[in-house]
């Protein structure tokens, strides 16, 4: 019996000790930029009602500024008289008030060349755990409808046709939670938050449920999103943003809301266009690729007569989309005095030299182009009436360069640059069994080429993990995209000479649902003439995916385990003294809650 207590033990010390490798050392390079301020940030408090303080008397509202505007708002000594546009922030568990200063600052600097300029508000919830602690989400939801409130009077000096109807809120972590609760209060006006985005925030559910006011608050504001998708919520525009797998505090399948509503969106970091990389939960906030994307979405929404954002959900929606997904933007129809060029199912080149050229593909097959200089708006698709841009974009190991994917035509407006076209045939798909447990080789030959399709046949679950490895003689640098069927997301990678990339999924297949599609890889390289692709299983991130996603119920186990050896180790006393007695009772009634917990959740 000791025996197989020792390696019990020693198997679970082995087990979480592989988990802490993975998620500490087996990490993504964080390629974010950093957002710098360049003036001294400032926080002015602004004073709430006396009622209101003495409820919240721990909670305050701020107004970020910098160098001569915080001098500005200051002199208002109180009384102010605002003309912007107010966008609310709402930090998370444990989070600052502070942390608004990134949005802030980069809008502060976009706004001195623009007749537009934003008003940042932030609310201070004194660092407060809200998601180990049900009652602070009720509270923080309260005082969030106040402060809103005390927004709108910054602006009640405005004429009406002047004065803000709505803000846009930010909420990052469980601050996106908050924004959410509050729709469900029987008081709030819906119309008054317009656009919500949120930021790496679990909306699907709580990472833990350590009591039971966060599985009632949880359900109480799911359940009223799906309710009303249609109703009180068709207008507001929403938006969840997730990190990707350098988060490791909230998994990126539980920032996805599931409503009836099709005008909400939901992306990774690393889907998102010209940011294409992955975030951790406290850099999602400041990551300068992702902000200058957020401060340009607000500036686009916003409407020249009124000076505030629209009040058309459709008009956001589009915004939303030409930035977050590279949805179709239209512009005029193309020039008649095109060269024709006709694309085959092998590389080739040609220079666009300020001219017009219309590339189209015989089979009806869609176009790759690699732009070698900087992306601009002369790649459009063009038909008779009008032009939009290239709805995929990818990037390369140069900055100023990009992959796009065309359908069977396309017309190249004022181009400068050297661009290589390819037709995407089928010649270039492959296919791989995914291994269970043995390494999978092997070696593929292609005409001159720079993409190929890899279909991952039998990568269906979370748990899966594999290590794919290029080995070629030649120096391969490269851009791979991973695919999935289930969700909308896609990874990136820059692969430079025989690095590794670890493929893992952010959700499954669903068990009730049929796809006819595999998970796939892309691959864009400027010239492949061979590649050999070496998959095998990558165990010490299997048993990283396993905890990522079933640690709640890990941690339940292994508590439920060490009781039930308490409990077996003091019936072997036989007789209990008053301590025993009462770590018993303790122990039983944790043996309970635990139970409990194991099989609600």
């Amino acid at each position: 019996m000791f025996f197989y207590n020792q390696l019990g033990i020693v198997i679970a010390v082995a087990f979480f000790s592989v988990v802490l490798y993975d998620i500490s050392y087996k990490v993504e390079e964080n390629r974010c930029g950093m957002t710098w301020m360049y003036e001294q940030p400032e926080f002015i408090k602004l004073t709430m009602p006396s009622v209101v303080q003495h409820e919240f008397a721990k909670y305050s509202l701020f107004i970020y500024g910098e160098g001569s505007y915080a001098t500005y708002l200051k002199n208002m000594q109180g009384k102010y008289k605002l003309d912007g546009v107010p966008v609310l922030f709402v930090h998370g568990n444990g989070g600052s008030y502070k942390q608004v200063r990134s949005l802030g600052s980069v809008s502060l600097r976009k706004s001195e060349k623009s007749v537009y300029h934003f008003n940042y508000f932030s609310v201070d919830f004194k660092e407060e755990l809200s998601a180990l602690y049900g009652p602070f989400l009720y509270r923080q939801t309260k005082f969030l409808q106040h402060a809103i409130t005390q927004i709108f009077n910054c602006y009640s000096h405005l004429p009406l046709s002047l004065r803000p109807t709505s803000i846009i809120a930010v909420g990052h972590s469980m601050g996106g939670v908050v924004i959410r609760g509050l729709y469900t209060l029987s008081s709030f006006n819906a119309s008054l938050i317009n656009t919500i985005i949120s930021l790496a925030t679990p909306q699907k559910e709580a990472p833990l449920f350590l009591d039971n006011f966060i599985y009632e608050f949880y359900h109480e504001v799911n359940n009223y999103w799906i309710r009303e998708s249609n109703g009180k919520l068709f207008n507001t525009t929403f938006l969840s943003i997730a990190g990707g797998f350098r988060d490791h505090l909230v998994r990126s399948d539980l920032c996805f809301i599931k409503t009836l509503n099709k005008n909400q969106r939901y992306s990774l970091t690393t889907s998102i266009p010209h940011i294409w990389r992955s975030t951790d939960h406290q850099c999602i906030v400041w990551c300068n690729e992702l902000v200058r994307a957020l401060t340009r979405c607000f500036f686009k929404m916003i409407v020249f007569k009124t000076k505030q954002v629209s009040k058309s959900h459709n008009r956001r929606l589009k915004v939303f989309d030409s930035i977050f997904f590279n949805a179709d933007l239209k512009h005029s129809a193309p020039r008649n005095n095109c060269v024709s060029i006709q694309v085959e199912n092998t590389m080739s080149s040609f220079y666009a030299n300020k001219s017009c050229f219309h590339l189209y593909s015989i089979n009806g097959h869609g176009i790759i182009l690699l732009s070698e200089g900087s992306l601009s708006e002369w790649v459009l698709l063009c038909d008779n009436s009008a032009c939009v841009f290239p709805y995929y974009t990818f990037p390369t190991h140069k900055k100023s360069s990009f992959y796009f994917y065309v359908n069977s035509s396309v017309t190249i407006l004022d181009g400068s640059n050297e661009v290589f076209v390819q037709a995407y045939d089928k010649t270039n798909f492959l296919s791989v069994n995914i291994p269970f447990l043995f390494i999978e080789e092997k070696l593929f030959h292609f005409q001159k080429s720079f993409f190929i399709k890899i279909n991952l046949i039998g990568f269906i679950e979370t748990w899966q993990a594999y290590k794919l490895t290029f080995n070629n003689n030649y120096s391969f640098q490269a851009t791979v995209g991973l695919f999935s069927p289930f969700t909308s997301d896609i990874e990136y990678f820059l692969l430079n000479g025989s690095e590794s990339i670890s493929l893992k999924l952010f959700k499954g297949k669903p068990y009730n649902k049929y796809y006819d599609k595999h998970v796939y890889l892309m691959i864009w390289s400027k010239n492949i003439s061979s590649i050999n692709v070496r998959i095998q299983p990558d165990f010490v991130a299997i048993f990283g995916q396993i905890f990522k996603f079933n640690y709640a119920k890990i941690l339940r186990i292994t508590i439920l385990f060490c009781i039930l050896k308490s409990l077996a180790e003091f019936s072997k006393l036989g007789q209990f003294n008053v301590f025993q007695s009462t770590l018993f009772v303790v122990s039983l009634t944790l043996l309970m809650l635990s139970t409990k917990l194991l099989f609600k959740f």
